[in-house]
């Protein structure tokens, strides 16, 4: 067991308090892919570190997330899972030469085209359920939380990707729309058409390091709050294109020449935090590690 994952693991296991300044403070150096998930819920909020109250808040969480409905309309089923069949074919499988090639920009060389990009931990492996000994057999987390259970070990399937991408947003959807989340507010705080086609690419990274749809959707709706208390989108892709022109006036001053959309990338990369563009596990290991979801002026 590395240095890196006994510190989480020793952190996540305390008796009486989770010290999530310490888990922020480690996750800037890189989070243990196999605790990865856990982690994140405890940064963006999601587990509350006082374990006296654990048991209660999961059971709370659990109950309050089983009471929604699943169902969408269907216009917004048909985008959802269609961005998701798409995002799946493009991000975990790519059975031909052209599918290769029309993803190089992201694939290390080092990759065949039948291996996934989903889980690029340092050795190249998809991170295995921790065992704490060899011989007990115990994982993290004890199974009877029915929140965290072993992370996965191997990249979805096509089926259970989309089948928990649809149950995740619908659930979504409907913790939305209690809060007064509907399709004109939406449009309001956008301003763009189809902006529920982020869901997708934002809600992928959680499915890559959490095994239960309830835990995926717990973590995907408190990133949602939060990227509430970002800038606005206008001001975001302002400050990273200030920054841009500063940092590599001549790259700028070539886009500007050759008229390259810039500032449509600035905006994509602005909405989903990356994980529309980037491979997967170059994600995983961004997410949580610069600003680690705190400060609402930081990218996470």
């Amino acid at each position: 067991m590395s240095t890196n994952l006994q510190d989480y693991v020793e952190l996540l296991n305390a008796e009486q308090y989770v010290q999530v300044d310490k888990l922020r403070e480690n996750a800037r150096h890189g989070i243990a892919p196999r605790v990865r998930g856990e982690v994140w819920l405890y940064l963006l909020s999601v587990l509350v570190p006082d374990k006296t109250s654990e048991i209660t808040s999961l059971l709370s969480l659990n109950s309050t997330y089983q009471a929604l409905p699943l169902s969408m309309p269907s216009n917004l089923t048909s985008l959802l899972l269609k961005t998701a069949l798409n995002h799946h074919t493009k991000r975990f499988f790519n059975p031909t030469y052209a599918g290769l090639i029309s993803s190089i920009t992201a694939e290390p060389e080092t990759l065949s085209s039948s291996t996934s990009p989903m889980f690029l931990a340092e050795n190249h492996k998809p991170p295995p359920p921790l065992r704490l000994s060899e011989s007990d057999g115990t994982t993290l987390r004890s199974e009877n939380t029915r929140l965290l259970p072993p992370p996965p070990s191997s990249p979805p399937s096509r089926h259970g990707y989309m089948s928990m991408m649809e149950e995740v947003l619908g659930k979504f959807y409907h913790a939305e729309l209690a809060r007064g989340h509907d399709e004109e507010y939406r449009r309001g705080s956008y301003g763009l058409e189809d902006s529920e086609r982020d869901w997708v690419y934002l809600a992928t990274p959680f499915m890559c390091c959490l095994s239960r749809p309830v835990a995926v959707s717990l973590g995907f709706q408190k990133l949602m709050q939060r990227l509430e208390s970002f800038p606005s989108l206008p001001s975001r892709i302002a400050s990273l294109v200030t920054l841009f022109r500063l940092s590599l006036p001549e790259l700028f001053a070539y886009f500007e020449d050759e008229q390259v959309p810039y500032i449509d990338v600035a905006m994509s990369w602005s909405k989903t935090l990356l994980a529309r563009e980037m491979w997967l596990g170059n994600v995983l290991r961004l997410w949580g590690k610069e600003g680690s979801w705190k400060q609402k002026t930081d990218c996470f």
